[in-house]
């Protein structure tokens, strides 16, 4: 947490070490996060940075347990537009199998 703390203040992007290959594949994308101090870890920016999600609808979750996801939509939602993008949804999950599955209902979303 001390990093994230210090990666958040210098506004410093940290390297995603992974790749996703068939991100063309797919239409709709989740995109889901831990809230600290308020907002999304700078990972989040970095993987925005790195991948393009335009044309794409994205479900945005923040796994906070303490935090309301509608503290870290504001940052979330500008990074979904910047890469023009849709966000179509956005929550917090609880961890609760059957809250997810609730929310994957609400907005009409198959799995």
């Amino acid at each position: 947490m001390r990093i994230a703390k210090h990666e958040s203040e210098l506004q410093l992007l940290p390297p995603v070490a992974t790749s996703i290959t068939n991100l063309d594949d797919y239409d709709v994308v989740f995109i889901g996060y831990p809230t600290w101090w308020g907002e999304p870890p700078r990972i989040i920016d970095s993987v925005f940075d790195k991948f393009t999600f335009g044309g794409k609808k994205l479900i945005a979750f923040s796994t906070s347990s303490s935090t309301p996801f509608s503290s870290t939509q504001p940052h979330i939602k500008q990074l979904i537009e910047d890469d023009k993008a849709l966000m179509i949804a956005g929550f917090r999950c609880d961890g609760e199998e059957s809250h997810l599955l609730n929310e994957l209902e609400s907005i009409n979303v198959e799995y």
